[in-house]
């Protein structure tokens, strides 16, 4: 296992401007992409729908649109924070007709009062930035009632990563970038010292997101994480992990 100081994250002061790209959407792209999308799509609105309706929500580093779209499809009121305008070109192509606001600023201290939001979703956001703490502070500054995010946990297949990272983008193609790996324990914790001590997680994948796109067929790979999810394999080691945590609460649970 590689050194928790030393983990091989892509430092991007604006993450946000690989995963705005079409490059980057082709990663969920055909059948396995898109199954994978679909994964995180019904994590994300599982989470998001005891909240209850027409939620203020801030996509941050959202430019690829991808949990903008089914969030506004839902009902709420999506706003996508970028760090340039430039990044925010898919994103209005693709939420075009769906009443989704932009803004730009830093994704790191987003521009805007404290609370202002009812719910703050960034994905694919913690596991990029150089200051991954710092960002959490950020982002649970804005968030009135909770804060959305995903990571990748040493508690999975994604501990391999370091070694396998090569091999992994000749499958992926465009768009792979190192990242950040976590412990929940440390996740739980940069909440909580926030204010934000009360957490749920919903683990998407059991088998190494690679292996879905070097397959290329979900027809296989989907049935099997289904059985995985029923026996409680991927509530232990699946991964990338979306956690929602919610503020005023030292009452720590979920499924991780």
């Amino acid at each position: 296992m590689a050194d928790l100081d030393e983990q091989p994250v892509s430092h991007e002061p604006e993450p946000d401007r690989v995963s705005s790209t079409d490059d980057y959407a082709k990663r969920f792209a055909g059948k396995a992409g898109s199954y994978l999308l679909g994964v995180q799509t019904r994590g994300l609105l599982k989470l998001i729908e005891p909240m209850g309706p027409r939620l203020r929500i801030l996509d941050v580093g959202g430019g690829h649109a991808q949990s903008a779209v089914p969030l506004a499809k839902a009902g709420h009121r999506v706003t996508i924070l970028s760090s340039r305008p430039e990044y925010e070109a898919r994103a209005r192509r693709e939420c075009d007709g769906l009443g989704v606001e932009f803004m730009t600023g830093s994704i790191e201290s987003p521009p805007v009062e404290p609370g202002a939001y009812d719910v703050v979703v960034a994905l694919r956001m913690v596991m990029h930035m150089p200051d991954w703490k710092a960002f959490i502070a950020g982002v649970t500054r804005v968030a009135g009632r909770a804060v959305i995010v995903d990571y990748p946990s040493w508690r999975s297949t994604n501990a391999l990563e370091p070694m396998l990272f090569e091999i992994k983008r000749r499958i992926e193609g465009g768009g792979t970038r190192r990242y950040g790996m976590y412990w929940p324990g440390e996740i739980r914790e940069a909440f909580k010292s926030n204010g934000f001590g009360s957490l749920r997680a919903w683990p998407q994948c059991a088998l190494p997101l690679v292996v879905h796109r070097a397959l290329k067929a979900p027809a296989l790979t989907g049935p099997v994480e289904s059985v995985l999810r029923g026996v409680g394999v991927t509530r232990l080691v699946g991964s990338p992990v979306l956690v929602l945590a919610r503020k005023d609460s030292v009452k720590s649970g979920g499924s991780n």
